[in-house]
């Protein structure tokens, strides 16, 4: 019958269930088409069919593996496309899968998800099984060296397993199942390997045309030649078991290639060079074996054979160690069964004789007698025989047990945390001309699993369809079930019968008992022994010779005994189990027939659980050659493999399917429905009749939704459209500028839509009403407080007014009774002017005496540092006010003091002994121990106690407690007391009453000090005269002031505004230095909390970073800061008077309206600060033309308009930085650049004055070093706006108010027009520190605390007072239409408008009711009410959004406020503290030492474990306290307090416990809640202070490893927001929401953070290496940054111009390993320290303590350029590539390396000449050593000497980038170098030097550094890296060539 051809036919398609002509012939030519087009995979639905192309197909490089991931059905078919499949199903289902091959079907599952690959032998099952293996490597992405063992593991099995037959040139002659273990994330953990049935006949005989197994060949092909005569071996044609087949080689094989993978691979898996070598002797041995040669001989009468000696007898004897020799090996044996090392020497000393008995004679053991026999010709070939296949066989047993236990590591690793994929590679169907035992059992294999491909492609597929009703006409299928039910299932079939050693050699009883089964073949005729079977695929006849024989596979005893009697242990090793069932010999042992259907049943079972993926293998021809295909070939196979059937089912069948609850859950999104069980199936009709269409042939049945391929998929992605269309509507949403509103239309707007706005809507309008009750609240709160206050003013006023009537009349009557006692006050009067008198003459008299005292030695002594000028020597200015007296006080009398406040019954009058209590009451127990300390201090300095012996210690500890006085304030302190004091003061000797009075007025009218008095005082006060201080300005210039102990720098600028004329005073500021002698450098150090930038102020002489400090201009003591600096000296070693601090008078900061017009004086100040300051890299220009301007101008000012390359040249080096001038820009290029900038400057041109110049430098300065001028204040957020960190610095300057991070980011920038107030607030009792409040007009506040507020609030008020002053800008508030009147002069104006004022508004502004000014909107001018308008702070029109000015609270709140990173929630601090009670109630389980807290985890019984053990470890916490004191209520152990509220039996060490807490919550999510409640728990009305100190620890490590959830998180941000009074609960409450935005920790917190947190600081600081080795740098650490900042911050320290390609390294024991970029560094370092933990345990078994070093370098060079980045190249490129030189890994000419050498010795010595005398005992560290000897040390030393002289270069720096620059031109700069050895390819030396860089991988060979090959990146398709080794494959990913290195 002729019928037009269908057109799908015509072209051929990918999926042949869409073939219109479904019949055998278009199926044919389906494939036909495609086989010619080299498309040799095609679709039948989910099952691959894949013809054998013999030819090798550009399909499978690492481009085809990346794009077939995650793409199924978006490329053509292809084996990667059925991987992936099974691998994301695997992923998504978490269902195990599998692959199994086997004769005719290729099958992938998933539940074990599998692959199955079938087909003939050749067919191409074993490829299509590596391919997979080589995809699932490759797509799992880690480039782990497990990855690499388990491809590593195939070409042992092949070489081992595989061998050539007549089909198939790589037939395995095994099976094997390869099952690959994956985490839950998709990653390859281990695998392991079972194999299935040797074919151990062929080890002794191949039919023609086919070979042994391929490890023979290869090893004879590829052994070095000292090997193999080691070994006695020689070529293939000289052993017999390799030329029965008459084929020595095999075409497309390279034995000589795969020696080196087999190597390789052993290398790798077995790792013990000693094995190897093992096992490649036995090898040899069973070679030899098989050329034995025996002859026939009589003996006894008897027939027997003898073995002739020269077949090689004494040979293998040697090899097997059964020798007379004595042959001594040193061999390390691993022995499995006992896992035991042994290590020594071997003797191998067996008589050979007994190796020739056991292969000629049969031992016969009776109950009696022991029997010995000879054995015939047959017999001993026989035993022979089973010789070799014995010890083959069980070698290659342990050769699969020895890969496994490589390559399975989690054996004991729970089910659930891990998936499957398994691969099966098993022998196809065969059918030989004398099929036998062997082949049997293959075709049982193959039916069992065709019969798992019929039973799920017909049978569950059809049972399924009939159990769930659906529309479905029955398709018939073959089964071959009858043929497994003969073969193996019923009763006395073909297996058991073979078992049965009694009913073997004949065919008789099979004949009995399956002769009338039509599927068994009788023997021909009464004499042939041979039956059939009629299988699936065809009849096969088997021939039962030999059949019990090697069915028994058993190993005859002689040759066991001739094994235990070798003293080659290894091979006893591989006999282990055979000898250990020798004592149950008794037992019948187990037939190879039952050992493998038992094998087999286990592998079907593992199977049966799969969901299957089919690929059908097809062979093309017999011929194995490309482009044949042989149509009647592959329809016979078509035919049996079932495939016409397989496609009807396809097309018509549903491979997908889900339960309805399945289906509805996974595709709701796509369409609205619920799931409700009562509109389940409705829904997911509804669900397909949208998606799919009302036609679509998808079925819906009882119980499930049955799919087609296409549908999954268009259902797919309509859940991935869906599911990325909610998520943009959420963002819009959430970050939308009209809050709750979506564009939806509301006709088809999905009801989840709905439900989420109503939900949103709903919590708004819940938040709003809460807010404004609480502000209810507040205001009440307030308004209540402020009656109390009120009540309490007029109490006191009352009682004030009560107090002054009572004075009063007491002094009337005092006055009245005192009438009589006029005449003694009179007398007394006198008597105290007269001495009065007395006094100013005794001090008159003593200045007299004082000026022939000469004090220049002690001047000098102390200030000769400063090389002062004679012209200072003038007298000195005094910057001490006169202190007049003003009043009587006579009347305050010490006595009376003391009789009215001492305690104790003390007096006024003088003792020596100690005091008990105070003379004055205390409160607080530290004022009290700190008044008798200072009490002992007096006595002792005044002489009226001794000394202590240890006086160093005591003094220390005094002067802490003194200093501690200082920081008091008592409550007497006041007028009153001070006069008490100065009354008493009056009463002392002359010579000191006066100035001791005096220096009481002083410090009462300038405030206490906050230090000790100096020892510059002390010496001062010994002569009671003036201190006087020397005061350095900017120019240079030096002049002394006096001063005393209460001078503050207000005073000493104001005498030295005026000393120098300098009327423009605001800004400038005095500035303290200290110069240490060991460092050579002014460390500048911050002394008052002003401005202080850390905690401690001398703890920055660490970090010269931090620049210029200033004591300000206002009330500061001078003398505190002198003191602090001879502190400094003391600790240092240095006594206080060698102290050697400058002070500095200078700029600090500009007004907005600053005008350097105004005073020239402060100009010119100015100007010479900016000069010196540019000189000295203080301020920094941003281009080298802004440079060259300046330093024409610096020319310009000293000496005028004209100017000479002459005069210019010596002045350079003044003028610039020294990092600017480099041999890229010398002094010529700058000179230049100057010159032509002088010349064409208009200042030039127009002959400007030089105060001119300087005011415009002056000028340039204020506008381009804004925040160089700023005064800056520590303070720290407590709400409103939010910022990344609460602990900020605030900046002041001219542009207006800045908040900056601890790494000087600006973090808010508030210009002064956007300000409208700031005020300082006293501190609550709580929060003591005063607050600052800012508020800008966009509605926003920002409350901070600061020691400084203040002063804040000062300067900030002052600065926009100031603008206002000076603005002529105001913005409208309200709209003046001008309708009543019509006057011309009344200006109109709108809302909004901005108003230009024709003059300043000044500071009377609102004193005049009208104001002149112009509408900027409109243009017309007018006058305007000035109540309507407010003053912009502003020198320069506001281009902002104005309506901002005029917008209400409410209004703003609309309009939208800043946006933040972290936010942050108002608190107030008398706010009772929250606790957990209302989420307990909810929550919480009653019985939380025996349960969790939780009551989700309850039911989960190792989540209860893990909770209940972290609960009582979190009660063992404080190892180190003392239990002892606390009382234990050991009945309710839930009553104990936190954190050593249980005692501990075991003493816990550095992080051991807190491991204990944090790893179960780390590994499990669901426990972090517990933890987190657990601690909130235990710190809920905790009275124990100690306990609830390590309780805020707890929290505080835990708030930085991991966030709550998001039910928990509300209530942790109240827990700790009502607690933020406790500095560590504030802390936490900062840090909580770091794990949310910044990612979850992976580890426990390391020691370093443990005991951070346990020494009270929150702040790590680590030391950081640099290659220069002298450059260290303290860097900030913090627990939720990662590499990445870190490497940025550290390059921001080093002012590099880019962090590229730089890392962090950490250095433990002698491993450095790089930081990965995304790591945090404390996971990084926790997780390499528990590593070298593990992998280096202790003798003792205690933890070994691992210490680290963090080191900085640069990692990848790519973008490495010399010149590029000055800094980089000083201190990282030089010091990491001249390492790599000395040790020789570049190729460099001798001329080179003289000029290279010569460039070292510069950078190490300069320009000093005199080492070089010492060059030729230096040379190794100025040239590569494999070129000293080339030369001699003298023609070393005259070449290195010649190039020194003749280079140009004359600084170090310039020497170090003339080094890089020479380098940079080989191909090997910036490289990564290894020195390994590698084995694998025998055209590359054994050793080889790697280098890695920007142009790949290069091999180089170390003798002659030539570069012998470099392998680009893209080239590279996988690597790998183990402990020693490391593998690489370039090109093709199965073909490739592969390149295995070892290295240390």
């Amino acid at each position: 019958n002729i019928k037009v051809m269908h057109p799908t036919s015509v072209e051929g398609v990918e999926d042949m269930i869409r073939l219109g002509d479904l019949n055998e012939a278009g199926i044919l030519r389906n494939l036909l088409i495609r086989y010619n087009e080299d498309h040799i995979y095609t679709f039948t639905g989910s099952i691959l069919v894949a013809v054998n192309p013999y030819q090798e197909l550009p399909l499978y490089d690492i481009d085809a593996i990346r794009k077939y991931t995650g793409n199924w059905g978006s490329y053509p078919p292809h084996i990667f496309a059925i991987a992936d499949n099974a691998y994301n199903n695997m992923l998504r289902s978490k269902q195990d899968q599998c692959v199994i091959p086997h004769a005719y079907t290729f099958m992938l599952s998933y539940n074990s998800h599998s692959h199955h690959c079938s087909g003939e032998s050749g067919a191409g099952k074993t490829e299509s099984t590596k391919l997979v293996l080589q995809y699932l490597a490759a797509i799992s992405g880690q480039h782990s060296w497990i990855e690499q063992q388990i491809l590593e593991a195939n070409p042992i099995l092949e070489a081992f397993g595989n061998a050539k037959t007549i089909r198939n040139d790589n037939s395995s002659r095994f099976g094997k199942f390869i099952d690959i273990r994956f985490n839950q994330d998709g990653i390859i953990q281990s695998a392991k390997i079972d194999q299935y049935l040797l074919e151990k006949s062929r080890l002794v005989h191949q039919t023609t045309d086919e070979r042994n197994y391929h490890v023979f060949y290869c090893m004879l092909a590829g052994m070095a030649a000292n090997k193999k005569q080691e070994l006695g071996l020689g070529k293939p044609s000289e052993y017999v078991n390799l030329t029965q087949g008459s084929c020595l080689q095999c075409a497309g094989r390279n034995d000589k290639e795969e020696y080196g993978d087999i190597v390789r691979g052993m290398k790798l898996l077995l790792e013990c060079e000693a094995e190897i070598y093992e096992i490649f002797r036995l090898l040899a041995g069973i070679l030899h074996t098989g050329n034995f040669q025996f002859r026939e001989t009589m003996t006894d009468n008897l027939d027997s054979v003898e073995l002739i000696h020269n077949s090689g007898v004494k040979r293998t004897a040697q090899l097997l160690g059964v020798s007379n020799l004595m042959i001594k090996y040193r061999i390390i044996i691993i022995f499995l069964m006992n896992r035991e090392t042994i290590q020594g020497v071997v003797s191998i000393t067996v008589n050979e004789q007994s190796l020739m008995r056991a292969l000629t004679q049969r031992t016969i053991i009776t109950r009696e007698d022991t029997v010995t026999s000879p054995m015939n010709l047959e017999q001993s070939n026989d035993v022979k025989d089973a010789f070799i296949k014995g010890i083959y066989g069980r070698m290659f047993v342990w050769i699969v047990d020895k890969i496994n236990s490589a390559i399975f590591k989690d054996s004991k690793t729970k089910k659930k945390h891990w998936n499957t994929i398994g691969l099966l590679d098993i022998f196809g169907f065969e059918n030989f001309g004398n099929n036998s035992f062997e082949q049997l059992c293959i075709n049982f294999a193959n039916e069992n699993l065709q019969q798992f491909f019929v039973r799920h492609v017909f049978k569950l597929e059809q049972e399924e369809y009939n159990k769930e009703a659906i529309e479905w006409k029955h398709i018939t299928f073959k089964d071959n079930q009858d043929v497994l039910d003969m073969i193996a299932v019923k009763p006395m079939n073909i297996l058991a019968l073979i078992s049965e050693e009694a009913m073997f050699p004949r065919v008789r009883n099979l004949i009995r008992q399956h002769g009338k089964n039509i599927l068994f073949k009788n023997p021909k005729n009464q004499f042939d022994e041979t039956f059939g079977i009629e299988h699936f695929a065809g009849a096969v006849r088997y021939s039962c010779a030999g059949f019990l024989e090697r069915n028994r596979d058993t190993f005859h005893r002689d040759l066991m005994n001739l094994i235990q009697g070798s003293k080659n242990k290894f091979l006893k090793l591989l006999f282990y189990q055979d000898s250990g069932s020798k004592s149950n010999s008794h037992r019948r042992n187990h037939t190879l027939c039952e050992q493998f259907k038992k094998s087999l049943d286990s592998l079907m079972r593992t199977l049966s659980a799969c969901q299957p993926f089919f690929v059908r293998c097809i062979k093309p021809n017999e011929t194995k050659s490309a482009h044949n295909f042989d149509r009647e070939l592959v329809a016979r196979q078509l035919r049996y493999s079932g495939m016409m059937e397989t496609i009807r089912i396809r097309r018509a069948g549903y491979p997908i399917r889900y339960s309805f609850s399945e289906f509805i859950d996974r595709y709701w999104l796509v369409f609205n429905c619920t799931n409700s069980t009562s509109v389940l199936k409705s829904g997911c009709k509804r669900i397909i009749s949208e998606a799919l269409g009302e036609n679509s042939d998808c079925q819906v049945g009882k119980t499930k939704v049955f799919l087609k391929d296409a549908h999954d998929a268009r259902l797919e992605i309509a859940r991935d459209a869906a599911i990325s269309r909610c998520v943009c509507i959420v963002i819009f949403y959430f970050k939308g500028t009209h809050p709750f509103t979506i564009l939806i239309p509301t006709n088809s707007c999905p009801r989840w839509v709905i439900v989420i706005q109503r939900a949103v809507r709903g919590w708004y309008c819940r938040h709003r009403y809460l807010t404004q009750r609480k502000s209810a609240i507040r205001i009440q709160s307030a308004w209540r407080k402020i009656i109390r206050f009120q009540v309490q003013c007029r109490g006191f006023l009352a009682r004030k007014n009560v107090r002054h009537k009572l004075w009063a009349i007491i002094k009337i009557q005092s006055c009245i009774r005192g009438g009589g006692c006029m005449c003694v006050i009179t007398h007394h009067r006198e008597y105290m002017q007269t001495s009065h008198t007395l006094i100013i003459a005794k001090q008159e008299k003593r200045r007299k005496m004082s000026l022939a005292i000469d004090h220049t030695e002690m001047v000098d002594k102390i200030f000769g540092y400063l090389d002062l000028e004679d012209g200072n020597g003038e007298a000195a200015d005094t910057s001490i006010p006169h202190m007049e007296e003003k009043e009587d006080i006579s009347e305050y009398k010490f006595s009376k003091f003391a009789a009215t406040y001492f305690q104790a019954n003390a007096t006024n009058a003088h003792t020596k002994r100690q005091l008990k209590t105070p003379l004055l009451h205390h409160e607080n127990e530290g004022d009290k121990m700190a008044s008798l300390a200072v009490w002992i201090t007096i006595l002792r300095f005044m002489g009226d106690l001794p000394e202590p012996s240890r006086r160093r210690k005591s003094s220390s500890k005094q002067n802490r407690l003194i200093s501690m006085t200082l920081k008091k304030k008592s409550k007497l302190t006041g007028e009153d007391f001070v006069k008490y004091l100065q009354n008493f003061i009056r009463g002392g000797p002359l010579n000191y009453a006066p100035y001791c009075e005096q220096r009481l007025l002083r410090t009462f009218a300038n405030g206490p000090r906050s230090q000790p008095p100096s020892w510059l005082e002390l010496q001062a006060t010994k002569s009671r005269k003036m201190i006087m201080l020397p005061i350095t300005f900017m120019d240079g210039a030096t002049n002394t002031f006096l001063a005393d102990s209460a001078t503050t720098a207000k005073e000493l600028c104001d005498v030295l505004a005026k000393k120098i004329g300098l009327t423009d005073q605001f800004g400038f500021s005095l500035y303290i230095a200290l110069f240490d002698k060991v460092k050579f450098k002014f460390w500048f150090v911050l002394l008052l909390l002003k401005i202080a930038l850390i905690k401690s102020p001398w703890s920055s002489l660490n970090f010269p970073s931090l620049g210029v400090s200033s004591l300000g201009s206002s009330g500061d003591h001078v003398m505190d800061a002198i003191s602090q600096c001879e502190q400094y000296a003391k600790e240092q070693g240095a006594q206080e008077k060698h102290a050697q601090w400058r002070l500095f008078y200078r700029k600090e900061i500009f007004t907005p309206w600053h005008d350097p017009c105004i005073d020239k004086v402060s100009t010119t100040l100015i100007y010479q600060q900016i000069v010196r300051g540019v000189k000295f890299n203080e301020y920094r220009c941003n281009t080298d033309l802004e440079l060259a301007q300046l330093a024409s101008k610096q020319y310009y000012v000293e000496h005028g308009a004209s100017i000479q390359t002459t005069s210019l040249a010596p002045l350079i080096s003044s003028y610039l930085p020294d990092r600017i001038v480099t041999s890229q820009k010398p002094l010529s290029h700058w000179s230049s650049m100057i010159m032509k900038q002088h010349k064409e400057a208009i200042y030039t041109r127009e002959r400007w004055e030089p105060l001119r110049v300087r005011e415009d430098v002056v000028k340039q300065a204020r506008f381009s070093w804004p925040m160089m001028f700023s005064r800056f204040y520590e303070a720290y957020r407590l709400s409103g706006l939010p910022l990344p960190t609460n602990e900020v610095l605030i900046a002041v300057n001219w542009t207006g108010v800045f908040f900056l991070d601890d790494q000087e980011q600006v973090l808010l920038e508030l210009p002064f027009a956007e300000m409208t107030g700031i005020t300082a607030n006293k501190g609550s009792e709580k929060m003591k520190a005063a607050t600052i409040t800012v508020t800008t007009v966009r509605g926003d506040a920002l409350t901070m605390t600061s020691s400084s507020s203040d002063d804040v609030c000062e300067l900030v008020n002052l600065f926009i007072d100031g603008l206002k002053e000076r603005s002529r800008y105001v913005v409208t508030l309200n709209t003046n239409p001008n309708k009543v009147m019509d006057e011309s002069s009344i200006l109109k104006f709108k809302k909004g408008d901005l108003l230009v004022l024709n003059q300043p508004a000044g500071a009377d502004f609102n004193s005049s009711a009208w104001r002149p000014g112009r509408n900027e909107r409109t243009g017309v001018s007018g006058d305007f009410p000035t109540d309507c308008v407010y003053v912009i702070p502003t020198l320069v029109k506001p281009l902002d959004d104005l309506n901002m000015f005029t917008m209400s609270p409410g209004e703003l709140a609309q309009h939208g406020r800043r946006v933040s990173k972290v936010g942050d929630n108002d608190f107030d601090l008398d706010e009772k503290p929250y606790t957990l009670e209302e989420y307990a109630d909810e929550f919480f389980s009653r019985e939380p030492i025996k349960q969790p807290l939780l009551k989700k985890l309850e039911h989960n019984h190792d989540m209860t474990q893990e909770a209940v053990s972290t609960f009582l470890d979190i009660l063992l916490l404080p190892s180190y306290l003392n239990l002892d004191r606390i009382v234990w209520d050991l009945h309710d152990l839930s009553s104990f307090l936190y954190m050593g509220d249980y005692p501990s039996k075991k003493q816990r060490h550095g992080n051991e416990q807190t491991d204990q807490i944090f790893e179960a919550p780390l590994k499990h999510e669901q426990l972090r809640d517990e933890v987190f409640c657990q601690i909130m728990k235990q710190l809920t009305n905790n009275k124990q202070r100690l306990v609830e100190e390590r309780g805020w620890e707890l929290m505080w490590l835990a708030t930085g490893v991991f966030a709550p959830s998001n039910q928990l998180m509300p209530h942790l941000h109240k827990f700790l927001g009502t607690r933020r009074e406790n500095p560590m609960a504030n802390d936490c409450y900062h840090r909580y929401k770091r794990p949310t935005t910044h990612g979850h920790r992976k580890y426990p917190p390391h020691l370093v953070e443990v005991e951070a947190i346990q020494h009270k600081t929150t702040q790590i600081f680590h030391k950081v290496y640099f290659p220069d080795d002298t450059d260290e740098a303290r860097i900030k650490f913090f627990f939720h940054t990662r590499a990445k900042d870190f490497c940025q911050n550290i390059a921001n320290r080093l002012r590099l111009k880019s962090a590229d390609g730089f890392s962090l390294f950490v250095k433990i024991a002698d491993k450095v390993i790089s930081v990965p970029e995304n790591d945090f560094f404390f996971d990084f370092v926790r997780h390499l320290t528990d590593w070298l933990k593990k992998a280096r345990p202790t003798k003792d078994g205690s933890t070994p303590t691992l210490t680290y070093q963090v080191f900085f370098m640069k990692k990848l060079w790519a973008t490495t350029k010399p010149g590029k980045d000055p800094n980089a190249d000083n201190i990282f490129h030089y010091f990491q590539e001249k390492p790599k030189y000395l040790r020789g890994y570049h190729k460099c000419s001798k001329e080179d390396a003289y000029e290279l050498a010569a460039l070292i010795y510069r950078v190490q010595f300069g320009d000093d000449k005199s080492q070089f005398p010492n060059i030729p005992r230096m040379l190794k560290e100025l040239a590569p050593l494999f070129l000293l000897r080339q030369a001699s040390p003298d023609d070393w030393k005259r070449n290195i000497v010649q190039h020194y002289n003749k280079s140009t270069i004359r600084t170090k720096d310039e020497a170090k980038l003339a080094f890089l620059n020479i380098i940079f031109k080989w191909k090997t700069f910036g490289s990564a170098f290894f020195e390994v050895r590698q084995t694998t390819e025998p055209s590359f030396p054994e050793n080889l030097i790697i280098a890695i860089n920007k142009h790949g991988v290069s091999l180089i060979d170390p003798k002659t550094k030539t570069v012998l090959v470099t392998y680009h990146f893209a080239k590279i398709s996988n690597w790998s890296s183990g402990n020693s080794y490391f593998h690489m494959t370039i090109g093709n990913l199965v073909k490739g060539n592969k390149l295995l290195c070892e290295t240390s």
